[in-house]
């Protein structure tokens, strides 16, 4: 009984007595990976009036002078307009697009055009098809003056589903196509400009 006790101590004491060696370590090495974006904003603008052609800027040319039917000089206004087709994705996650315009302003005179008569019309519809609905949930923005910043022109879904938004960009002096303010006849001549930006938000 004894000889087994000891016996079983010797071995224990055998494996508590291991030889300890040395180390060394090579590290911590980098490691990395990349997932590309499904993010997609694309625009296009097309001068719609007359060939549709695709264009990269927004040149109205200059503007007509119109004659009211009782002989007097009727306000000023455009006899083109510009429709903007803007392909938006979010990768599933809910997004906006909004749109940034300031006021049409002369080179040399520094006078400018009326912000109620250069007119932003966001349109129903996919592509601007109002046959074809856009995403349920989704809401698309206001007619109103392009002068601004980030006005609403499109909400997706909560889900994000991608699609084509629309819009017409517009010099008018017809209140049945927005204007509520109007270039007088004699407006000082000069060429007015601004720029127009468009931007697609990830909403948290």
């Amino acid at each position: 009984m004894g000889m087994r006790s000891l016996a079983a101590t010797l071995l224990v004491l055998a494996f508590g007595t291991g030889t300890v060696w040395a180390q060394q370590t090579v590290g911590p090495i980098p490691v990395s990976a990349s997932v590309d974006t499904l993010e997609t904003f694309d625009c296009t603008i097309l001068q719609d009036n007359v060939t549709g052609q695709i264009v990269t800027s927004m040149d109205f040319g200059q503007l007509d002078r119109p004659t009211n039917p009782d002989g007097t000089p009727g306000a000023l206004g455009g006899l083109t307009f510009f429709q903007v087709y803007c392909g938006a994705s979010a990768s599933g996650a809910s997004f906006q697009v909004t749109q940034t315009a300031g006021t049409l302003t002369g080179t040399n005179s520094g006078d400018f055009l009326p912000d109620g008569a250069w007119i932003f019309t966001p349109l129903d519809g996919v592509g601007g098809d109002p046959g074809t609905p856009l995403p349920s949930g989704s809401v698309v923005g206001s007619q109103g003056t392009a002068a601004g910043t980030n006005v609403l022109w499109y909400t997706s879904d909560p889900a994000g589903t991608g699609t084509t938004i629309a819009s017409t960009y517009g010099i008018s002096n017809d209140p049945a196509n927005g204007a509520f303010e109007f270039i007088p006849p004699d407006q000082t001549a000069d060429t007015y400009s601004t720029t127009v930006t468009w931007t697609m938000t990830v909403l948290p």
